[in-house]
């Protein structure tokens, strides 16, 4: 049970010395890279909203309905 304990304990620590290497992103560049992501999931859903439009055009000629 003591080597499981101390198993843990140095995983954590390692982990503490591993997260004080990341280099994080400031407030700023979090906002940007945010908005980027945003922006190019509306321009995607709207692609795929016209494609499914117009996909569902054409079966609907083929089949007739």
């Amino acid at each position: 049970m003591q080597k499981i304990i101390q198993a843990i304990i140095d995983y954590v620590k390692k982990v503490k010395a591993e997260m004080e290497k990341v280099a994080w992103p400031t407030r700023k560049d979090l906002a940007g890279s945010t908005g980027v992501v945003l922006v190019l999931v509306a321009v995607v859903t709207v692609f795929l909203g016209i494609v499914d439009y117009f996909l569902a055009l054409v079966v609907t000629r083929i089949l007739g309905i």
